[in-house]
């Protein structure tokens, strides 16, 4: 009898992903045990009474396990899987609560008997209060508070989803079950430098603005170039276009505008996509928009070897 030709491929490794997830988030955990010792309660730091950093900041930490495992087996982040995940969180928050509320060894004044977990979470949470600008302590929220429990579960629970969500934001390559590597190829100017002018200036003036259209018209033609040549796969073409900008690259970073050209390829079958997009604005406001994304061969991806680190 032939053997079969049939081989199989490995399965989503989510356990994985979600035991790496558990650890970091009982890592978390003992470390906010530990600084709650110090009368350090980090969980509890608000931002403007709205924003639980705090919390935002351990969900972070006890998130971290989930982004770095799905990274390192190349496992996909599913919406299932980021479900998953935000009910972990959920649980985690509750396991932080239970053991700040345990390192306290909490009593009954009158009994002396320990008070339970909820009685301390219900108290708790309608007890809550803001310090107010002169230094006092506002009222309390009453059953209110419950909305701000509501916020800070939120908090840790979005905290845990921000490593997952950059991962899942990543190209995947199907096939080989692995994140893509992503390369900055080229920068290519779509404006001239910003220069001021006075009102005298209007030649002057006149003459930046015409540079700066030809510019940007060139900036356009290259890119849709460089989209042609993708397409009909001539990567020694599309190689060359961009070297003419190579010796200008960082002066083009410092541009209002310019055309970012980046190329992801899998690191098994190095299949790659190349693509192109807008970047304008400086600092906060900075916007990248998209132009156009290409799938491309091996044979592409080749070409640009010390840029990918095949």
């Amino acid at each position: 009898m032939e053997s079969s030709s049939i081989v199989s491929q490995p399965g989503p490794q989510y356990h994985k992903v979600l035991i790496a997830g558990v650890v970091s988030s009982a890592l978390t955990l003992l470390a906010v045990y530990f600084l709650n010792k110090t009368d350090l309660q980090v969980m509890d730091y608000w931002v403007d009474g709205m924003i639980p950093i705090g919390l935002l900041l351990a969900g972070m930490m006890a998130g971290s396990g989930y982004g770095i495992a799905s990274f390192v087996t190349g496992t996909k982040i599913t919406k299932n899987l980021l479900w998953i995940i935000v009910g972990l969180q959920f649980f985690s928050y509750f396991a932080a609560k239970y053991i700040e509320f345990h390192s306290q060894n909490l009593v009954y004044k009158d009994s002396q008997l320990p008070i339970s977990f909820w009685d301390y979470t219900d108290t708790m949470t309608r007890s809550f209060s803001f310090v107010q600008d002169n230094g006092k302590q506002g009222g309390e929220f009453g059953v209110w508070g419950y909305g701000m429990l509501a916020l800070e579960v939120a908090g840790f629970c979005v905290g845990g989803l921000v490593a997952p969500l950059i991962l899942r934001s990543r190209l995947y390559c199907e096939s080989c079950q692995v994140y893509m590597k992503n390369a900055l190829l080229m920068l290519i100017p779509a404006s001239l430098a910003e220069k001021k002018f006075k009102k005298t200036e209007t030649e002057a003036r006149a003459e930046h603005d015409r540079l700066h259209d030809e510019t940007l018209k060139k900036g356009d033609e290259v890119q849709k170039t460089l989209r042609e040549q993708a397409q009909v796969n001539h990567p020694e073409e599309f190689k060359q276009a961009l070297e003419a900008y190579r010796a200008d690259q960082k002066a083009i970073l410092k541009l209002p505008v310019y055309v970012q050209v980046n190329l992801s390829h899998c690191p098994h079958c190095r299949n790659g996509i190349v693509g192109a997009s807008v970047v304008a604005g400086k600092g906060e406001n900075r916007k990248t928009t998209g132009l156009w994304s290409q799938a491309v061969q091996p044979g592409f991806v080749e070409m640009f070897k010390p840029s990918v680190k095949i």
